[in-house]
């Protein structure tokens, strides 16, 4: 089965490791954007099965992606991580509608992406 992802990240580096993770997992088509307003139409061209978003993103940041997202994903919502370096209320993920089990705070491991992956069952 085929699986995309579109990962939001503005440094190359983690971006670099987070699609290796996702190769490991079966991945094979995989984009990466670092501004926000790109990604929403690179979203939509691929229709991915998971979405990985920094919210510290260039021109729209990743709260207003995930807004733009819902509203154009109206049928099948893809799967969002948000990983970022900003602390991350609960009330804030649940007002965006996401759980904070679909947050890791930055710096990350590998392990921890494995494991969401896992509990999501890609």
């Amino acid at each position: 089965m085929k699986k995309s992802a579109l990962i939001l990240e503005d440094e190359l580096v983690i971006a670099l490791l987070l699609s290796h993770i996702l190769e490991e997992y079966g991945f094979d088509n995989i984009r990466v954007s670092s501004e926000g307003n790109r990604a929403i139409d690179v979203a939509l061209e691929i229709e991915p099965d998971l979405i990985i978003i920094d919210i510290n993103l260039h021109r729209m940041n990743g709260f207003e992606v995930i807004k733009e997202l819902r509203d154009r994903f109206s049928y099948k919502m893809p799967t969002i991580l948000i990983i970022s370096a900003q602390n991350m209320a609960e009330e804030l993920l649940l007002e965006i509608g996401l759980s904070s089990k679909k947050f890791i705070s930055k710096p990350f491991s590998k392990r921890e992406i494995c494991n969401f992956l896992q509990e999501e069952s890609f």
